[in-house]
């Protein structure tokens, strides 16, 4: 499985810089108070979206496990009946 984590886009990069620049330059503590709540918030908010996606991902990831692990058995069952065919088809 690759990693979900990487480096960010330069412009995201760009955008995170500035935003982080607006923020220490500010002095309204209640500007400050009001952007944490809201960014605690969307973090909560994200976590529950990836929680969700990433649970998905695990039961596709065992459906396909399960549907692989079935068609194995039915390619040794077709096998064994072809042997067992051809064993018949010398001793008949």
């Amino acid at each position: 499985m690759k990693m979900i984590f990487g480096n960010l886009e330069p412009e995201t990069e760009l955008t995170v810089e500035l935003r982080c620049r607006e923020i220490m330059a500010c002095e309204d503590m209640d500007k400050l108070k009001a952007f944490c709540i809201d960014l605690i918030k969307n973090h909560a908010k994200s976590e529950t979206v990836l929680s969700g996606a990433l649970l998905r991902l695990v039961e596709l990831e065992v459906a396909l496990s399960d549907l692989k692990a079935k068609e194995k058995r039915k390619e040794k069952f077709n096998h064994l009946k072809s042997l067992l065919q051809r064993l018949r088809e010398k001793t008949g």
